[in-house]
C-alpha cells in the first residue's frame, strides 16, 4: 500500500502541475475546430484547471478504496463516497451561484475528493497498524519540490504556446515535445532528490515487459 500510494503521487503530482500549465494548448489541440472557437477554448480551460486540483486525490482514493476491499471492509469506502457526495452537491450549488459561476462545480468536485481521501486515510490508520505515514509525507514533500522546479522550467514554454498561433500539427509536436522534456527533467530531479519511486516505476515496467 505504501509503495502504490507513493507511486501514484510520483506520477500524478507532476502530471497535475504540467496539465495546469499546459491546459490551454492541450485543450486547443484536442478540441479546437469548427464551432469550438476561442471562447469555447477559454471556457473549457477555465473549468479544466479546477478539475486538475483533484487529480492526485482521485488517484489516491482509488488505491485506498482497494485497500479497504482487501481488508473485506466495504462499508467504509461507501461511507467515504457518501461524504464525497454530501460535500460536493451543496458546495457546487454554493460556489456556482457565486463569483466562480460554472467553474465552482469543478472546484467542488476537487474539494470533495480531498475530503474523501482525508477521511479514508484517517479511517485506514486505525486498521493498518504498521503503515509508515512519515515515509509517505516525505515522498509528498519531495514530489512537490521536484514538480515545482519542473513547473518553473515548463512555464515559459507553456506561455509561448498559449500566446502563439500554431497549426494543429505544429502545436501537437510542440506540446508532446514539452511533455516529454518535462517528464525527463522531473525524473532527473527525482534521482537527484534520491527518490525511490523512479526506480520502483522502472523496475515495474521492466517486469511488465518481460
Amino acid at each position: 500500500l505504501d509503495q502504490v500510494l507513493r507511486l501514484t503521487l510520483f506520477i500524478t503530482v507532476p502530471s497535475a502541475v504540467g496539465l495546469f500549465l499546459l491546459r490551454q494548448p492541450i485543450v486547443s489541440l484536442l478540441f479546437k475546430s469548427g464551432q469550438f472557437n476561442e471562447e469555447s477554448l477559454r471556457l473549457t480551460a477555465d473549468v479544466f484547471q479546477y478539475h486538475i486540483i483533484g487529480l492526485c486525490f482521485v488517484g489516491m482514493a482509488r488505491v485506498l478504496v482497494s485497500a479497504f476491499y482487501s481488508l473485506k471492509n466495504i462499508r467504509t469506502p461507501v461511507l467515504a463516497a457518501l461524504a464525497n457526495l454530501l460535500v460536493c452537491v451543496p458546495l457546487a450549488w454554493w460556489l456556482s451561484n457565486g463569483p466562480l459561476g460554472y467553474k465552482g462545480i469543478a472546484l467542488a468536485a476537487s474539494v470533495s475528493s480531498i475530503v474523501q481521501v482525508v477521511l479514508l486515510m484517517v479511517l485506514l490508520s486505525s486498521q493498518v497498524k504498521f503503515f509508515d505515514f512519515r515515509r509517505l509525507f516525505r515522498s509528498i514533500h519531495r514530489c512537490l519540490c521536484c514538480s515545482v522546479l519542473m513547473g518553473a522550467a515548463v512555464w515559459p514554454a507553456a506561455a509561448w504556446l498559449e500566446g502563439g498561433q500554431h497549426g494543429k500539427l505544429m502545436l501537437g509536436v510542440f506540446v508532446f515535445g514539452v511533455i516529454f522534456a518535462a517528464a525527463g527533467l522531473y525524473f532527473l530531479l527525482s534521482r537527484i532528490a534520491a527518490m525511490e519511486e523512479g526506480t520502483m516505476l522502472l523496475n515495474g515496467l521492466r517486469r511488465k515487459r518481460s
